[in-house]
Formats: C-alpha cells, sequence, structure tokens
C-alpha cells in the first residue's frame, strides 16, 4: 500500500517471510534496517519505504520481525522533525528521514501498543501493555509509568485516566505522568 503524505510516499508492506523482505529491501540501491533481527519467535515481517518528495533521491527502508503476539508494528512519522517512529514488539525505534539513519532505540517494559501524537503538547504518548513512555518529537523520554495490564486509556483535560485487568484505576498528570 502507498499512502502520499504532505512531503513523502510511504510504502507498508507484509512479507510472507523474511527472504522476501530482504530481498525487497536489498533491491533498492540503498542501506536498509531490519528492527529486531535477532529476535527468537519471527512470525510476521513488514517493510516500510519512506521517500522524500523534497529530495526524491533520499529513501529510508526499514524491515521489521514481529513476534506477531499483541498488536500489529505501528509507524508514526512526523514533518517536524522529519522523523518516522516505529513501535514493534516491546520497542521503539526512531529514524531521521532525511539522514536515513536510526536515531534512537528504546526497550518498553512489555509489548508496544499504540502512538499518540499530543500536538498541542508538541510530545509523543507510547501506550504498552503495562505502562506508557511519553517522549518529546526527538525521543527524549519525559516520563514513564508501569502499572498492570492496560483494559482503557483516556486523555482527558490534561490527565491520562486508566484502567487495569487486576489494579485499581490511576489518572496520571500528562505532563509530569505523576498519579493524582
Amino acid at each position: 500500500m502507498q499512502i502520499v503524505l504532505e512531503h513523502y510516499l510511504l510504502n507498508c508492506r507484509q512479507w510472507g517471510d523474511k527472504g522476501q523482505m530482504k530481498r525487497f529491501l536489498s533491491s533498492f540501491r540503498h542501506s536498509y534496517y531490519i528492527l529486531d533481527e535477532a529476535f527468537e519467535q519471527q512470525q510476521e515481517f513488514y517493510s516500510v519505504r519512506i521517500q522524500s518528495t523534497e529530495h526524491p533521491g533520499t529513501i529510508l527502508l526499514v524491515g521489521i520481525c514481529s513476534g506477531g503476539i499483541g498488536l500489529l508494528p505501528s509507524i508514526l512519522v512526523l514533518a517536524k522533525p522529519k522523523t518516522l517512529f516505529v513501535g514493534y514488539n516491546s520497542r521503539i525505534t526512531i529514524f531521521d528521514i532525511d539522514d536515513a539513519k536510526s536515531v534512537f532505540e528504546y526497550e518498553l517494559d512489555s509489548l508496544f501498543y499504540s502512538f499518540t501524537l499530543l500536538p498541542a503538547e508538541d510530545k509523543i504518548l507510547v501506550q504498552h501493555e503495562t505502562g506508557m513512555v511519553m517522549l518529546t518529537k526527538e525521543g527524549v523520554v519525559i516520563w514513564k509509568f508501569l502499572g498492570d495490564i492496560i483494559t482503557n486509556l483516556q486523555i482527558d483535560n490534561g490527565f491520562v485516566l486508566l484502567d487495569f485487568m487486576d489494579a485499581p484505576s490511576v489518572s496520571l498528570v500528562l505532563e509530569s505522568g505523576k498519579p493524582v
């Protein structure tokens, strides 16, 4: 599938096996990254190709080896700074799109769940199975919270409301991550 964004062409694809994914990535005359290639329980394989419409020669190629547990890998593309966030397995990797380089990797405490872009705060909230991490758009960790398995998350009036499977609900201050 090809997605057209303001400054980028984005191509996302699932592959039947790692060999197909690697052949696709190596068919371009650019270096590429394979995320979690050493992950022991590889079940699903995905690729992301992002090309700048302003600088057509700039191509970022990323392969993802997924355990096939939890949710599908997820991407977040930011125009400023020109950054690609990839959430997969229990990790986040951030790429500088213009330089086509990995700039940051963060190990989560449990399986990745979702990205929530918070434009008013200029931050990104990353939810994983048992907690969350607040990041700047550059990948700097502002706060993290670890609890039980999250069953519901709601952002309301500067607070994050969390319901858990086997623990009481918690309300966190969005800016600091501190419980109320």
